[in-house]
Order: structure tokens, then sequence, then C-alpha cells
């Protein structure tokens, strides 16, 4: 579809989907109050790899500094490949691209296999399905969401919360890092630990949970289905959970949903888990 082919030809072009120059994809790490390695000269255990869209969509940038503030506060060894970060190719493969989601995962592959790292942590969802599965067996190394971490620290005592956040929240199952890769308890585990949060269910959550509307080409592809979605998705979350605030670890869930709740205008806010959590550290970004 036109949509579609806007969405491939942008990566072509750019190494993302979303037009933006190769040399402003680690502009985001402009406000963190340290400096994050280079991972591409420096030797780190760990890669923190943002994608497209925490690198480049506005409303996305602040879970990309949350999720690099918290791996520092946890005293991890990371850094991340800056400018030479290149699109996993999720967004290809799920729009049929299918030849050059392979040259880029071929090439992915050999880059970050040189780079002797133990684990890739990311906070996207797509990123970490497509590195799970679509990339099985060819890494050298684990592929973990943030979330799967920040859920053993708080099970351990590692992580101390201080600021109450007086909110009602109910969370969003992304079909990426849900239904594909069975992480459902460790999001729900973290929100749930967080000061002054009223934690209630929708009605249809974990592997029975309702998409999004945006993620597989669809918000390229239909736009106004991907928005009559979100919608359906926002009223079971006021009506049924009673929430304020809807909260996920997708950045194609929460830019969706996110447009449909700025439409109505109810007051309704859509958030990044990570977002949350150092706000509650009281490391707003």
């Amino acid at each position: 579809m036109d949509g579609h082919n806007a969405l491939v030809q942008s990566i072509i072009n750019y190494d993302n989907p979303w037009m933006a120059p190769r040399g402003t994809r680690s502009r985001w790490t402009k406000k963190l109050p340290f400096k994050i390695k280079d991972a591409t000269k420096q030797k780190v255990e760990v890669l923190y790899f943002p994608g497209c869209n925490a690198s480049y969509v506005p409303e996305i940038t602040p879970t990309a500094r949350s999720t690099a503030m918290l791996l520092n506060r946890m005293g991890v060894d990371f850094g991340i490949l800056g400018q030479k970060e290149r699109c996993c190719g999720s967004t290809a493969f799920r729009v049929g691209a299918t030849a050059m989601f392979e040259k880029y995962r071929a090439e992915n592959i050999k880059r970050l296999n040189g780079l002797g790292i133990k684990t890739m942590v990311t906070a996207c969802a797509g990123c970490h399905s497509t590195f799970s599965h679509n990339y099985a067996g060819e890494l050298d190394f684990e592929v973990v969401h943030v979330v799967e971490y920040l859920d053993r620290m708080v099970a351990e005592g590692k992580i101390t919360f201080k600021k109450p956040l007086n909110i009602t929240a109910t969370y969003h199952d992304p079909c990426h890092i849900g239904r594909y890769s069975g992480i459902f308890d460790p999001p729900r585990n973290v929100l749930s630990a967080l000061p002054g949060v009223t934690f209630n269910e929708m009605n249809r959550i974990r592997e029975y949970s309702f998409c999004c509307g945006s993620g597989g080409g669809v918000k390229a592809g239909y736009p106004d289905m991907a928005a009559a979605t979100a919608g359906r998705r926002l009223d079971e979350a006021k009506d049924v959970a009673g929430a304020d605030v809807v909260v996920s670890c997708c950045p194609f869930c929460e830019i969706n949903l996110g447009e449909a709740a700025k439409n109505r205008g109810d007051g309704t806010r859509v958030a990044d888990l990570l977002d949350l959590v150092n706000e509650a550290l009281g490391d707003e970004q």
C-alpha cells in the first residue's frame, strides 16, 4: 500500500521509517546528566538498543532517556550504537518487504555479534520481538526487555521508589511482548509496586488483550481503523478499569493510543511504564 511503501522507502534512505537523518539518531542523549558509552568504540557488557521510535519520535524520546537513566541507576555497564544503530527491520517485515528485512537482518547480526556484548536491552516491544524471534539462533547474546530487568531489581529490593504518583492506572499488553513473547507479569509487578498507584485491569488482557490498532502496518495502511480501534481500547480503560492513565511498554501503542487520547480531550494520559518508574524515583525527564 502507498503508506507502507513510504515507510519502506524511508528505511532504505534513512535506516529508519520516520525520514529522519541518520546523524540525529542519538540526539535524545543530549539531555542526559551523564555520558553514555559508545559501544562501537568501548567494551560494554550490555547494549541498549533504543530503536527508531525512541530515537526520533518526540513523544517517545523521553522513554529512551528514562531507560538510560534506569540502567545507569542500576549500575549496568552499558552503551549504545549511536548514529551507527540501524532499524531492526520489524516495520519492513510486518508489511511484507521481506527481501529488505533479510538484508537488514544480516547486516545487524554481523555488527551486533562483533561487539562482544552479553546482553541487549530494549524498551521497544517491536524491537524485542524482532530480535528475539526473527533473529533467533543467530545472535551471540541474550535479548531482554528492560521491564524484565526492572522487575528483577524491584523483587530483590534494589530500587526504592520515593514519590507517590497518585493515579489510577491500567496496563495495556502490547502484542509484541504480550502474546508474542509471553511477558505479562513483569510490567504488572512493577506498576503495582509504584507508590500511589491504584492498578485496575481491563477485561481483555494478557493473551486475550485487544490490539491498540497500530502495529503490523495497520496505522500506515488504515489510519481510520487504527484510530477507531484505539478509541475502543480507551473506552475500555475508562469504563471498565476507571483509569486516568493507560500504561504500556510499546512505542507504537503509546503513539496510537496517545493520539486517540489527545483527540478525545477527556484528560486520559497514555504513558510508558519506564516514564512512570522514573517519576516515582524522582527522575522525570
